[in-house]
């Protein structure tokens, strides 16, 4: 890999940033309001016809304590993974960004074939368009059509990410 500056002053970079003066107090306040919904996960099995890679379904409350869905597949015998430690493996946490969707568990083997847990995180609540199901969450009647998220994106409290 090539990278601008030697590893020991990336190490300690820290690039000049230009924040908001609010910039704080809507983290502060982003992250209060997270934690007074409980995260309450479900992982439900999911047969996707797989021999050698268990796959679930995942739902977790998000923003707003709003429904969150994803994809969680492990090899179907983590101990011959090499990298189990004490039961455990490590996990590849993937966010699929706008536009995008969790697809089907087929799109996701590379992590779990190679010994690793994979979550795929649907961010957006987009994965009606990969199943043909209905979206989880209503969307409000005056949010841009799709592909126009962008119109909001200078408004922290009604950005596309923040599902309001």
């Amino acid at each position: 890999m090539l990278f601008d500056l030697p590893l020991a002053e990336l190490r300690v970079y820290k690039p000049d940033r230009e924040e908001p003066a609010d910039f704080d107090a809507f983290w502060a306040g982003t992250l209060a309001d997270a934690r007074k919904h409980e995260l309450a996960p479900v992982f439900e099995p999911f047969d996707a016809g797989l021999a050698t890679i268990d796959v679930w379904d995942v739902t977790f409350a998000g923003f707003g304590g709003q429904p969150i869905k994803g994809w969680f597949l492990a090899p179907h015998d983590p101990a011959a993974s090499p990298f189990a430690r004490d039961g455990w493996l490590p996990c590849v946490v993937e966010y699929i960004g706008y536009g995008g969707g969790r697809g089907r568990p087929i799109d996701w083997l590379l992590p779990p074939s190679a010994g690793y847990a994979h979550l795929v995180m649907d961010t957006a609540a987009r994965e009606h368009l990969a199943l043909g199901t209905r979206p989880i969450s209503s969307r409000r009647r005056d949010r841009p059509a799709p592909g126009l998220h962008d119109a909001r994106v200078l408004d922290p409290a009604t950005y596309y990410y923040r599902r309001s």
